[in-house]
C-alpha cells in the first residue's frame, strides 16, 4: 500500500494505492518498442511492469470525499493484490463511515470494487455516490459484454438508494464541483 499526499488550497489530496498487478509492458502497451523496455524502466521488475490501482481521498473542511474506490479484493482476478483501501483510510485516521461522498469517474471494476467489503456490503455508511448519467446508462445496457459484471458489482451500491446521477457539472460538496 502506498499513499501520496499533497495540498490544493484547503483541500488535502491523498492518492491511495488500493492494489497492484504486474504485466509484461508490451502486453499493456502493445504499440511500444520492446527495446525501450529492455533499457529498464521505473517499476519494471522480473514480474513485469507494476500497475497501480487506486483512488483519491479528498479531505476538505466539510469532510472526506473519495474519487473512485479501487479494485478491492477483485485484484486477485487479474493476478494482483488489492483491497487495501480500508487499511489506507485507517492509516490516515479516517473511518469508512467518515466518507460523505464517493465520486466515480467511470464504472470499470478497478474503480468501483472497493465500494464493497469482503462480505459484499457497501463500506461507506451514509455516503452519497455520484456517477455521470451517461456512464450508468451505458453500463445499465445489456448490449455490452461486461454489462452483467459491472451491474453485479454496482447493484449493491444502487440498492442503498444513495446513487446520484450527474450531467454536466455539479457540486458534490460546497468545495468540490
Amino acid at each position: 500500500m502506498q499513499i501520496h499526499t499533497t495540498g490544493i488550497g484547503d483541500i488535502t489530496v491523498h492518492a491511495i494505492e488500493d492494489g497492484h498487478f504486474h504485466r509484461e509492458p508490451t502486453v499493456m502497451f502493445p504499440d511500444s518498442d520492446p527495446a525501450v523496455w529492455a533499457e529498464g524502466w521505473p517499476g519494471l521488475g522480473e514480474d513485469g511492469l507494476r500497475i497501480s490501482l487506486g483512488c483519491f481521498l479528498l479531505t476538505t473542511p466539510d469532510g472526506h470525499v473519495l474519487v473512485d474506490t479501487g479494485i478491492g479484493a477483485n485484484a486477485a482476478a487479474v493476478g494482483g493484490v488489492g483491497g487495501q483501501l480500508p487499511q489506507a483510510l485507517e492509516a490516515l485516521g479516517v473511518e469508512t463511515g467518515d466518507i460523505s461522498a464517493v465520486v466515480h469517474t467511470h464504472l470499470h471494476a478497478d474503480h468501483i470494487c472497493g465500494n464493497l467489503g469482503a462480505d459484499g456490503r457497501v463500506l461507506f455508511g451514509d455516503a452519497s455516490f455520484h456517477v455521470h448519467e451517461a456512464e450508468w446508462a451505458f453500463w445499465s445496457s445489456t448490449d455490452h459484454p461486461a454489462g452483467d459484471t459491472i451491474r453485479g458489482l454496482f447493484t449493491p451500491v444502487v440498492e442503498t438508494g444513495r446513487v446520484h446521477t450527474l450531467t454536466g457539472s455539479a457540486d458534490v460538496t460546497s468545495r468540490i464541483s
